[in-house]
Parts: C-alpha cells; structure tokens; sequence
C-alpha cells in the first residue's frame, strides 16, 4: 500500500512561487526523478506564509532514496527560496475506511 508524506516549510509564498518559475527546467528534472522513483502524486499547497508539499509514494523507502539522490538540487530551490525552517518529511498510512474516495 501506498504511503503520504507531508513537508511543511516558512517561506514567503510569493518568492517561493518567483523561484519555482525561475527555475522551471530544475524543478521538473526533479519531478521526472520522483515519478521515477516511485513518487505517485504530488503538489504544493500554501497557507500565507507556510508552504507544504503533499505526495503519495509508492513506499517510505523510495521517498528516501528520491530525497537523498535530488537533494542537491532541492536544497538549491529551497535557499533561493528563502525557506526559514528545517523542513522535516511526516509519513501517513492510509486507512480503508468505508467513506474514502
């Protein structure tokens, strides 16, 4: 069963979205690596000041091996950014509850 992993970071969120513009042709190696690797969906969500990235993988595993193999190229994205904090990935199993679509 697929795992969900959440990441939550301070960063301004217009110069967050600046920096992902700029740096278009990064930011979709990096997402070619991750459907690669295992990544199955993926998005940023904003909340002010707060920005969180929400995948779906197929395992914990890969999401580490992703993670380590681009971090390079993550890290740069998230200085230019100007995130502030250590953002730090939280694992999620999902339920099969009778509701769930």
């Amino acid at each position: 069963m697929s795992v969900m992993m959440g990441m939550r970071f301070e960063v301004d969120q217009d110069r967050f979205m600046e920096v992902m513009r700029e740096e278009d042709e990064r930011l979709r190696g990096i997402s070619e690596r991750a459907k690669q690797m295992g990544a199955i969906h993926h998005m940023f969500m904003a909340n002010g000041n707060e920005v969180m990235v929400a995948d779906e993988w197929d395992s914990e595993e890969s999401f580490h091996a992703f993670f380590e193999a681009a971090g390079e190229d993550i890290g740069v994205l998230m200085q230019k950014a100007g995130v502030t904090n250590q953002p730090e990935p939280r694992f999620w199993q999902p339920l099969a509850t009778p509701d769930r679509f």
